[in-house]
């Protein structure tokens, strides 16, 4: 099937229609108009992993299970966000049906807009705007061994995750420890009017099921022999602020066992390691399915990846390489202790290179432990889940899937802080919140800018508050707007049209679904003083 619109857009565009737009507020003029001039496409899915950084994760299982099923093949239209073309695997590039665009390009934008399925595992642009004929799952990508979202460390949480999850029709859980994150890290217990489930995560179908001609292809890419046993080693990215000289001795090291090493760690990492060292070890194309890479992996060794809850399904052995936990657990905040890792844990070099060649001798049996990890965080993976979160996304099948009830069921109250203030009137503020917030018959939400992680006593307050409110913060965000909404706000209140009274009203009621998808409260309970802005876009917010 093609969209036929499409190439009316791109013959107007011209050789602009691939081009990234460098400008913050042109790429949302251009969203927003291309929004109230192209009509949602019913056979049309776009798929974005990582900001497009290549074809992968959970929003990959998903296009594959459709792309290679019948009649489906035929019926949609897939559509990529990626980068460039070299993530983009061989067997689809030059494809009619698989149209891939780089992000803030006018093609972006288009079919972002046209889109009737949305599926991406992170967050999409600060200007999306979910269109309420739009369907958008939320995968999210991974267990949070690492601290997500809204902590004690960062009350404030991480605002373009919160909104996004909120304007999410659907999003899907692994396990009942990563629903608790979702809904207390990213604000979602008492605001998220959409659908959750605990699905496990469609890559992990990938691993469970690869066929032996897809290990054999794969030992073929990376140029490995297929009897030989491969450890693959999957260091966390940390910035500049990783140990280098360990690094580079690790891996040589790794590489004088007797088995293949695969190095998977982030592509910024490999700037630092000597070419001498990188000819001992494997480094996957771009194009390589991670978890297609841990369906031949043999032994695992990570840090702080969340790599090694896909691993666990495989049964085989994990070695957890944290020679500076404390200091990391410190500065960057984990979820797990290491009491509660399965595998081994090893703190040198000579315990890692002990820990690989005893696993290597002899793969050890699945223990009891191993055995309640996978109780605990891959309930759900049995290999089907795909084909399960599938038909519950875009056919509402809910037989197969445990999705959460309870949700959206109270009344909601939120607290519309905006920049907030200090002392007494401050202090009467949060005691009104804390009050209500005891309520168990209400659900209880603040809405603040980013301004106020300078407030002090403040923050303070919602500290102390934890999960018993939920948060949303609105980063410093200038109005996307197109070009009539922008000029009717130019003009005088007193002396707007009815056409630009609609066009301006039109710029409060994009903001607020921006911010809080479909969201609707029972009562709003402003903070004194707020500014027109403030003011006005709580207009939207009552149910």
């Amino acid at each position: 099937m093609k969209d036929t619109q499409e190439q009316k857009h791109r013959e107007r565009w011209g050789k602009r229609w691939l081009r990234t737009v460098a400008d913050k507020e042109e790429r949302k003029q251009l969203f927003h108009e291309f929004q109230q001039s192209v009509a949602v496409h019913p056979d049309l899915i776009f798929y974005e992993s990582m900001s497009g950084a290549k074809m992968m994760d959970s929003p990959f299982s998903i296009f594959e299970d459709l792309f290679t099923s019948t009649p489906t093949h035929s019926g949609y239209i897939h559509v990529w966000s990626a980068r460039s073309q070299d993530v983009i695997p061989p067997r689809y590039r030059d494809l009619d049906s698989v149209v891939t665009v780089r992000r803030h390009t006018p093609a972006y934008f288009y079919y972002l807009a046209r889109a009737k399925y949305i599926i991406s595992n992170s967050a999409l642009p600060e200007y999306f705007v979910r269109r309420s004929e739009q369907r958008y799952l939320n995968t999210w990508h991974g267990i949070g061994y690492k601290t997500l979202g809204r902590t004690e460390r960062n009350p404030l949480g991480a605002a373009l995750a919160v909104s996004n999850m909120l304007q999410a029709t659907h999003v899907i859980s692994p396990c009942e420890f990563m629903t608790r994150i979702h809904l207390t890290g990213f604000s979602m217990a008492h605001m998220f009017t959409g659908k959750l489930a605990e699905t496990g995560y469609p890559r992990i179908d990938t691993t469970l099921n690869a066929t032996e001609s897809d290990r054999n292809n794969l030992h073929s890419v990376l140029g490995c022999t297929a009897g030989e046993p491969v450890v693959t080693y999957a260091p966390t990215w940390r910035g500049d602020a990783f140990d280098v000289d360990r690094l580079r001795s690790d891996l040589h090291n790794l590489a004088e066992l007797d088995c293949t090493v695969v190095f998977l760690g982030h592509h910024l990492m490999l700037k630092y390691v000597s070419p001498d060292v990188l000819d001992e070890v494997v480094v996957p194309p771009d194009f390589v399915n991670t978890n297609q890479l841990l369906s031949i992996t043999d032994v695992l060794i990570t840090d702080y990846s969340s790599i090694f809850f896909d691993f666990l399904v495989t049964g085989r052995p994990i070695v957890h390489y944290v020679y500076d936990y404390d200091e990391y657990a410190t500065k960057r905040g984990l979820n797990l202790t290491k009491a509660e890792l399965p595998g081994l844990v090893t703190s040198t070099s000579d315990e890692l290179i002990t820990a690989v060649s005893s696993f290597l001798s002899a793969r050890p049996d699945l223990t009891d432990d191993y055995r309640d990890h996978l109780v605990r965080f891959n309930p759900h993976d049995t290999g089907d889940c795909t084909r399960r979160v599938v038909e519950w996304f875009l056919r509402d099948r809910t037989t197969h899937v445990r999705q959460l009830e309870g949700i959206d069921e109270r009344p909601r109250v939120i607290f519309w802080g905006g920049r907030l203030g200090s002392g007494e009137e401050l202090d009467t503020y949060f005691k009104e919140v804390k009050a209500l917030a005891g309520n168990d018959d209400i659900d209880v939400s603040l809405f603040v800018s980013r301004s106020v992680r300078k407030n002090q006593a403040a923050i303070e307050w919602i500290r102390n508050l934890g999960s018993s409110i939920s948060i949303i913060v609105r980063d410093e965000y200038s109005f996307g707007m197109t070009t009539d909404e922008r000029a009717a706000r130019e003009v005088p209140a007193a002396q707007r049209s009815s056409l630009e009274e609609s066009a301006y009203d039109r710029i409060y009621q994009r903001e607020y679904r921006r911010m809080f998808g479909d969201t609707r409260f029972d009562e709003v309970r402003l903070f004194p003083g707020l500014s027109h802005f403030w003011k006005r876009l709580s207009q939207d917010a009552f149910k």
